[in-house]
């Protein structure tokens, strides 16, 4: 098993630790089901629905800290709704990244990322079974 957010590895800089989840990134196919799921029994609150220029439909949800971004797809509205990535938050992204780096872990280069004042890199390591990045917000 991987050891994103496990303790800190004697010696590593202050700040390398992993702080938290950011945000959750799902799929659905339903709309509808989603929200009452997330806000009707979940108790998040639906803080952004929003259709990018380039074609994607994104719900953003809130509760507590914890972030869940929806990514509405075009198929069956009965199929499943599914995880689809992970972002963990890191004070410093680049201590983070030399960290699970020398952990052995596969890591992508330190990037902006897309949401403003964020950096981010991605964790290429198969053995999470989904799609991971660390977060640095500024």
């Amino acid at each position: 098993m991987l050891g994103i957010a496990g303790p800190t590895v004697p010696g590593t800089p202050p700040g390398a630790e992993i702080t938290g989840v950011d945000h959750v990134v799902l799929t659905s196919p339903n709309r509808d089901r989603v929200i009452a799921t997330l806000c009707g029994r979940l108790d998040f609150d639906l803080r952004l629905d929003r259709l990018q220029p380039w074609g994607v439909h994104q719900l953003f949800l809130r509760r507590g800290e914890l972030l869940v971004e929806v990514i509405l797809q075009d198929a069956d509205p009965a199929g499943p709704d599914a995880l689809w990535g992970l972002a963990w938050r890191t004070a410093d992204a680049d201590a983070t990244h030399a960290r699970l780096t020398a952990q052995g872990i596969t890591m992508g280069d330190v990037k902006r990322g897309a949401k403003p004042g964020t950096r981010v890199a991605t964790v290429k390591d198969r053995e999470l079974g989904v799609p991971t990045i660390v977060l640095e917000q500024s």
